[in-house]
């Protein structure tokens, strides 16, 4: 019983395998801290590349509704100045207004 302790004990005070100890531990934090890293700029690159199609999804709705708006009030101000044409023609005699 007392070897094998005494084997442990040696292998402990080995400077060797303490360094190996060490650069496994720091290997490992390594490689989480590697995974943790990609993780978060993989997280961070799709948050950024959902809010681009946001907003390029607002600008499309935006421009076509603006386009949409636009349209219906060119063509109501086209329609009415093409009434009051319309009614002003058929109110002259010969070129003049007909007051009657």
């Amino acid at each position: 019983m007392r070897s094998s302790n005494e084997n442990e004990l040696s292998s402990n005070q080995d400077p060797m395998n303490s360094q190996r100890n060490t650069e496994s531990v720091s290997n490992q934090f390594s490689v989480e801290s590697r995974s943790r890293e990609f993780i978060w700029k993989t997280l961070i690159v799709a948050s950024l590349q959902i809010a681009v199609v946001w907003e390029i999804c607002a600008f499309v709705l935006l421009t076509e509704t603006l386009r949409h708006w636009m349209s219906n009030t060119l063509w109501f101000i086209w329609s009415c100045g093409h009434t009051m044409e319309n009614n002003a023609e058929s109110r002259t005699v010969n070129g003049y207004l007909d007051l009657e």
